[in-house]
């Protein structure tokens, strides 16, 4: 993979940097888990020089602890790991809502592996070994691109929902209630729902304070 020619390029060089590398978020986060570290290394210093952020783990017991830091935007995960396997490992981690969007790299894939990863939650697919660095990053960009999109919340409707009471009303309104305040304040009165049928402009009622009022759709 190296060449003693002082004047060869560097073939990483030539390559497009990759769209995941340089979006506004910054560089995707890939945790490579392999028991070989020699694979952990090498595929760590590709990704690395192709503006990834990569951390390392060499066990599940060592994924654990990464994941516990935070799950990166994908993981590479050896199939055999000698006392540990990842058609055993896998599913307890998505159970316990700790497994990230995955890609299974392993030389011993068969058909059942494959059908068996693939039904975990979380795993988006498999890349057989051996394999080269441009295919490896196509299948990498490919996860990227194929994880679910992160559900955005607005920041006022989130705020007044977490210490809130939301009763639903007719013809899909929501109203939100402020949470009650402490006894040292003015009490906030029950006034009844608006009637079948009203809309955000006759919700409320008198000694309160105005709800917020959100449309459910589908």
């Amino acid at each position: 993979m190296t060449s003693s020619d002082p004047n060869a390029h560097d073939p990483l060089e030539a390559l497009p940097v990759p769209q995941a590398a340089s979006a506004g978020a910054g560089p995707a986060d890939i945790l490579v888990l392999d028991n070989d570290e020699r694979i952990v290394e090498l595929v760590s210093w590709f990704l690395g020089k192709r503006g990834f952020g990569v951390r390392r783990a060499h066990s599940f017991a060592e994924a654990r602890v990464a994941l516990a830091d935070g799950l990166p935007d994908l993981m590479l995960s050896d199939l055999d790991l000698g006392a540990e396997s990842a058609l055993d490992e896998l599913p307890v981690l998505a159970e316990q809502g700790m497994l990230p969007p995955t890609l299974v790299v392993s030389g011993y894939l068969d058909q059942d592996s494959t059908e068996r990863l693939l039904a975990v939650p979380g795993v988006l697919g498999t890349l057989p070994k051996p394999f080269d660095f441009e295919l490896l990053e196509a299948r990498v960009l490919e996860c990227l691109a194929a994880r679910p999109a992160p559900v955005e919340v607005a920041p006022a409707a989130s705020e007044a929902a977490e210490h809130a009471q939301v009763e639903r009303l007719s013809e899909g309104w929501v109203e939100i209630r402020p949470a009650r305040p402490a006894a040292s304040e003015a009490p906030v009165s029950d006034a009844p729902a608006p009637p079948e049928g009203a809309g955000p402009e006759s919700a409320g009622g008198a000694g309160r304070p105005a709800p917020e009022m959100m449309r459910l759709h589908g």
